[in-house]
């Protein structure tokens, strides 16, 4: 900290990060930007497959009661939603003028046990993709990159890339004015990595 400020960086960031093994994914967030799983299953009415979303991290923002509490008992304060009504998020990297009000670097961390299903995918995105688009939203359009058919895992990999494109289009078009970053990853489940011997990626 005493270096940020001799060096005057005063700029921040939010961080949502994964670490991702046949068994679990491991998920680690500070600030807004967000991690939920999709999972595939056949609708029994129509015969087509859905995903359903999962959020993973929690979206640190000031007018939480947690994170309200520690702002307010740091002598900061919670106005329009901001700390010192200014600064949108909570918890977060770097912002160093805010730490003395109860903005904190502590992430969240959850465990996600992958199932057996070759269904899964793994998104993690910034807040600027939920401006406009929520949580379904963004597992719809992942299903709808996905089309029909059974995937083996090297063409997940690739559905992985279209799906990461769309869900950008999607919030363009749909008037997010926020950053927009997001990276897809298909979960293996554990069975599936024995029987076809596949390597462990870590994103």
């Amino acid at each position: 900290m005493e270096k940020a400020h001799k060096q005057a960086w005063y700029s921040g960031s939010t961080a949502c990060i994964a670490v991702v093994t046949p068994q679990v994914a491991m998920v680690g967030n500070v600030g807004d930007s967000r991690a939920l799983v999709c999972v595939a299953r056949k609708n029994s009415t129509t015969n087509l497959i859905e995903m359903d979303s999962t959020q993973l991290s929690k979206d640190h923002h000031p007018e939480l009661a947690e994170e309200r509490r520690r702002i307010e008992a740091a002598g900061g304060f919670v106005e329009f939603g901001r700390v010192n009504g200014e600064l949108a998020v909570s918890r977060v990297i770097g912002d160093m003028e805010f730490k003395a009000f109860g903005v904190s670097a502590q992430a969240d961390v959850v465990e996600y046990r992958i199932g057996n299903s070759n269904e899964e995918f793994l998104v993690l995105a910034s807040d600027g993709i939920f401006q406009r688009m929520s949580n379904q939203d963004v597992c719809n359009t992942v299903i709808i990159a996905r089309g029909s058919g059974a995937l083996d895992h090297e063409s997940r990999s690739g559905l992985s890339q279209v799906a990461a494109v769309m869900i950008v289009e999607d919030a363009l078009e749909s008037g997010s004015s926020d950053n927009l970053s997001v990276i897809v990853v298909p979960l293996v489940g554990e069975s599936e990595h024995n029987n076809n011997k596949l390597s462990v990626t870590f994103h």
